[in-house]
C-alpha cells in the first residue's frame, strides 16, 4: 500500500471531523476542502470533495497529490548559510563551520530562534563563533573583541525573510491547487486543513490565516498527522480484508481433455469470495474429445492428493469447432468456503455456460 504524506493527512483530517478536536468545523457532503501538510521537508497538499463513507465522512480526490520543498528543514538550511555568507562577509572569505558547529547552530534556530519569533517584535539573537573560526578569520588586534561581543548578530527582519520563503512556499502550493481543482469542477476549496509541524510555528500560522481560510490541527495532533494518517489507512485496509471471505486450496486441481491437462488450482493458492480466475486449455485436447455423438465436449475434472482422481465433468457444446489455434479457456468464479459459484468456457473471445456435474452421472 502506498500512500502520499498529504492523503495520510487527510485521513487524520477524516477522523477529527465531526469529533471534539473539530467540533465547531462545519463541513457536509459535497463540500470540497483541501488539506496540506507542513512538515520537515515538503509542504505536501492535495484537493478533494466530501464524501458519505461508512460511519464518517469520506474523502474523494479531485487534484493529483503535490510536493513543496519547502518546509522547517529547508528553513534551517537556509539560516545556516546565511550565517556561512556573514562571517564569510566580515571575517575571512576562506572561514567555514564544521559540521558540529553547524548542527548547533541548527538546533538554536529550531528551538530558539524559529520557535520563539513574533510578528511585529524587534530582537536580535547572537551566535558565538567557534575558536577555530576566530583565530583562522580574525587578527590579533580583534580577536579580543569578537571574543568579547560573542559572535554573529541575527536580527528580526532577517528571521522574517527566511520564513516568509517558507510562507510565499505553503501559499503558492494552497494557490497551485485551489486553481487545478477550480478548473476541474468549478469549485474553491470550503477550508484549508493545516497540519504537520512546521504548521504550529507563531510566524508562518499568523502569515497563512491572514491569507488564506485555514483550519490548524491542535498541537498534539499536527505533529503527528502523517504517522497518525497512515495507522488510522493500515486499519482500515486491515479490516476490511479481515471482512472478506478467504479460502486457501488443500490440493492442486486439474482439468484434463484427451490426455491434455491444465492446472485450474494450486494446493496452498489463495481465494476470496467473488474473485474470478480463467485457465487456458490447450485447444488440442478440446479437439481430440470434439467427436462426440451427441456434440458435447466433455473435460474432466480431478484432484492430486497423493494420486491423480477424477470426480467430476464439465460439459460443453461449442457454437463452432474447435480449430487448431484456437483460445479455449476456463472462468470460475469462487464463492464462500471455496467452491465455485459459476463456470464458464471461452473460445475465441465469447463465453459459453457450462454443465458440472459428477463423473458417471448421465
Amino acid at each position: 500500500m502506498f500512500l502520499t504524506e498529504a492523503e495520510a493527512a487527510v485521513d487524520t483530517v477524516l477522523d477529527l471531523l465531526g469529533g471534539e478536536q473539530l467540533h465547531d468545523v462545519d463541513v457536509q457532503v459535497g463540500d470540497y476542502i483541501m488539506v496540506v501538510d507542513c512538515g520537515g521537508l515538503t509542504i505536501d497538499t492535495i484537493c478533494g470533495v466530501m464524501t458519505s463513507g461508512e460511519n464518517m465522512l469520506g474523502f474523494k480526490p479531485i487534484t493529483t497529490p503535490s510536493s513543496e520543498l519547502c518546509g522547517a528543514s529547508v528553513m534551517t538550511d537556509i539560516f545556516v548559510n546565511m550565517l556561512q555568507d556573514k562571517v564569510k562577509s566580515i571575517l575571512n572569505g576562506s572561514v567555514s563551520f564544521d559540521e558540529h558547529y553547524c548542527d548547533k547552530l541548527a538546533r538554536n534556530w529550531e528551538t530558539n530562534v524559529m520557535r520563539r519569533f513574533r510578528r511585529g517584535v524587534s530582537k536580535t539573537w547572537t551566535f558565538p563563533l567557534p575558536e577555530d573560526s576566530l583565530e583562522a578569520g580574525t587578527s590579533r588586534a580583534t580577536y579580543a573583541r569578537w571574543r568579547q561581543n560573542q559572535g554573529l548578530q541575527l536580527f528580526s527582519q532577517e528571521v522574517a525573510s527566511i520564513l516568509d520563503f517558507a510562507v510565499n512556499g505553503i501559499a503558492g502550493a494552497v494557490q497551485t491547487q485551489a486553481e487545478d481543482m477550480f478548473r476541474r469542477t468549478k469549485k474553491r476549496p470550503k477550508y484549508v486543513f493545516v497540519t504537520g509541524g512546521f504548521s504550529l510555528n507563531e510566524y508562518v500560522r499568523a502569515q497563512l490565516q491572514e491569507s488564506l481560510e485555514v483550519v490548524i490541527l491542535p498541537k498534539n495532533i499536527a505533529w503527528t498527522a502523517v504517522a497518525r494518517g497512515a495507522a488510522i489507512r493500515g486499519q482500515k485496509v486491515a479490516q476490511s480484508l479481515a471482512s472478506l471471505e478467504t479460502y486457501i486450496a488443500p490440493e492442486t486441481y486439474i482439468i484434463e481433455a484427451g490426455g491434455y491437462s491444465a492446472t485450474i488450482l494450486s494446493k496452498g493458492e489463495y481465494m476470496m469470495h467473488g474473485s474470478l480466475k480463467r485457465v487456458q486449455i490447450p485447444w488440442m485436447g478440446i479437439m481430440a474429445v470434439s467427436n462426440s455423438a451427441d456434440g458435447i465436449v466433455r473435460l474432466r475434472m480431478g484432484r492430486i492428493v497423493d494420486l491423480l482422481s477424477f470426480q467430476n465433468v464439465l460439459e460443453w457444446r461449442p457454437t463452432s469447432p474447435v480449430k487448431p489455434g484456437d483460445e479455449v479457456s476456463l472462468e470460475m468464479r469462487w464463492k464462500a468456503g471455496g467452491s465455485v459459484d459459476e463456470w464458464a468456457l471461452w473460445h475465441n473471445k465469447k463465453r459459453h455456460e457450462v454443465t458440472l456435474k459428477s463423473l458417471g452421472a448421465s
